[in-house]
């Protein structure tokens, strides 16, 4: 897969804000996809909030120090997504809500704009979905207030087809590995 379908996004939603729903197979493409997020963000004079797993971002931060400067680099603050999401053993919308609008406000207060990518993970716990829902529907609002760019991405694979229907409707634009969809959201 290329990137199209992502920078695709990231035009369309250049002057305004976007909510993302990515759920992705590959995680080749979905590695991609994140450094063609950051480098696009960051070269529009964005600063990126990237909740990614350590893992991930060993790979995502080599393929950096190879495309962007240091001054660039410094543009990107990555927060672990385990201690991000969990950090108190539990899956808490306001608490995270509150996390989130932490790390991006004094960013929004100097007029920096600021992209934001989360990769959401979590246990085998069922009993999370409704506190996802919550959560997204809490970011989907800020997004649109503050105008801004926001991907949260899922593994299909560890997405239940409940939390993915409920997914859809939380955000603007549904991305995968290959296809682009505009759903019709539905607000509350």
């Amino acid at each position: 897969m290329d990137n199209t379908l992502l920078l695709n996004l990231l035009n369309k939603y250049k002057d305004t804000e976007g909510h993302i729903f990515y759920q992705f197979k590959n995680i080749d493409n979905y590695l991609q996809n994140v450094v063609t997020f950051i480098t696009t963000g960051v070269k529009s004079g964005s600063h990126i909030i990237l909740i990614e797993n350590d893992r991930n971002f060993v790979r995502i931060n080599k393929i950096l120090k190879r495309e962007l400067s240091q001054g660039e680099i410094a543009k990107i603050h990555f927060i672990n997504n385990y201690d991000f999401y969990f950090k108190n053993r539990g899956f808490e919308p306001q608490r995270i809500f509150a996390h989130y609008k932490q790390n991006i406000l004094p960013q929004l207060e100097n007029n920096v704009p600021v992209w934001t990518w989360g990769l959401v993970e979590w246990g085998d716990n069922n009993e999370i979905i409704q506190q996802i829902e919550e959560y997204e529907k809490k970011v989907d609002r800020f997004v649109n207030e503050k105008g801004l760019i926001s991907v949260c991405a899922y593994d299909v694979n560890r997405t239940p087809h409940s939390l993915k229907e409920i997914l859809i409707r939380c955000h603007s634009v549904m991305l995968t590995d290959d296809t682009i969809v505009f759903p019709t959201k539905v607000t509350d």
